[in-house]
C-alpha cells in the first residue's frame, strides 16, 4: 500500500536516508541504574518536565564540564 506524504516529510525522509547511508555511525547501548533519576523527575511532578528534558540538562551539564566528548575525528 502506497500512502502519500506532504512534500517537506517526503524531503526529510529521503534527506534523512541520505544521511544516514553516507555518514560514518556508531551505536553505542549501557545498562544504567536510573533511581536518581526517577527521584528528580518525581520532585519536579508539578512542573510538567519529562525524562527527556531531564536527561538532555544532564547531556549538557557534563559537555560543559567535558567538552572533549562533544568533538569529531578529522584526518588522520
Amino acid at each position: 500500500k502506497v500512502i502519500n506524504q506532504p512534500l517537506a516529510k517526503r524531503g526529510m525522509a529521503e534527506t534523512m536516508t541520505a544521511v544516514w547511508q553516507s555518514v560514518p555511525t556508531f551505536v553505542q547501548m549501557a545498562n544504567a541504574r536510573a533511581d536518581n533519576l526517577i527521584k528528580v523527575k518525581k520532585e519536579l511532578e508539578e512542573q510538567e518536565i519529562t525524562y527527556n528534558d531531564i536527561l538532555i540538562k544532564c547531556m549538557i551539564n557534563a559537555v560543559k564540564k567535558a567538552p572533549e566528548v562533544n568533538s569529531t575525528l578529522d584526518g588522520d
